[in-house]
């Protein structure tokens, strides 16, 4: 497992600097909810459910760990319908659109080919729009996510689903977690070098489940779960401004995943 998320920090870092160099006009991070992943077996795919506007140029990304060997994305409109679509047998995805309404719209994840159990991941970038956040933020946040999984592993957990954000001092983020099964959880969010002091908190049927409030920039909140879907709430509580902001749930393996994994609304 420490091999598996090794490899997602590193990819994803590298990912932001290919896009960066090998595109002639700039790129950013987009504002809002940016980046985000699930854990799935051959044949899984995942859904992630988000607003796009209308004449804004996106570039997506997508690749997985060590263990993903072919990964396909599409992007979806509300009806259902495949706006374009990256099939070609290959670990590492890409797409690019500018819709012509605003709306929500899907970006879906499969995994066509994997050894066993692999995480897919997606990044997206706004051409001439969104935040430029430096490598060195996203190596940051990406590193301190990768240690929490180190140690997590000698509890036997495993990283499910993490999601990015970027967010302002004072600013609450949440998301809605679906085909949640019984049994042991851990909530973690992690920040770049700007976060000071980061809250979590986990509910479940409207009720609080864990949290974690102490001043520190690593809450880690552990619980137990009901099968059925549970809301995630990071609150970034001071730091020095605009920072990256991942959220990760780690499961137990014997979880076996979250379902199909569809339909991961934010």
């Amino acid at each position: 497992m420490h091999k598996m998320v090794s490899s997602l920090g590193i990819s994803c870092a590298l990912l932001f600097a290919a896009a960066s160099e090998t595109n002639a006009q700039e790129i950013g991070l987009d504002s809002g909810w940016s980046i985000g992943g699930q854990a799935l077996t051959q044949g899984m795919s995942a859904d992630f459910t988000r607003y796009f506007y209308a004449g804004t140029e996106y570039v997506i990304y997508a690749d997985g760990d060590i263990s993903a060997l072919d990964i396909d994305m599409q992007i979806l409109d509300s009806s259902g319908r495949v706006i374009v679509k990256d099939t070609a047998s290959s670990k590492a995805a890409a797409v690019a659109f500018s819709p012509n309404r605003s709306g929500q719209y899907t970006i879906r994840l499969r995994m066509a080919s994997a050894r066993g159990r692999a995480l897919a991941y997606f990044t997206v970038f706004t051409v001439d729009e969104g935040w430029n956040v430096p490598q060195r933020d996203v190596v940051a946040a990406f590193s301190r996510l990768v240690a929490v999984a180190a140690h997590a592993q000698l509890a036997s957990y495993e990283v499910g689903r993490f999601y990015g954000f970027i967010m302002r001092p004072g600013e609450v983020q949440s998301m809605t977690l679906n085909g949640i099964r019984s049994g042991s959880y851990v909530a973690v969010a992690v920040g770049d070098d700007l976060a000071d002091d980061l809250d979590i908190a986990v509910l479940q049927n409207g009720r609080l489940a864990a949290s974690d409030t102490l001043y520190d920039a690593l809450p880690i909140a552990t619980f137990d779960a009901r099968a059925g879907s549970l809301e995630m709430r990071v609150s970034y509580e001071s730091g020095s401004g605009p920072a990256l902001v991942l959220m990760a749930l780690l499961e137990q393996p014997s979880t076996q995943g979250f379902g199909s994994g569809r339909s991961q609304r934010l």
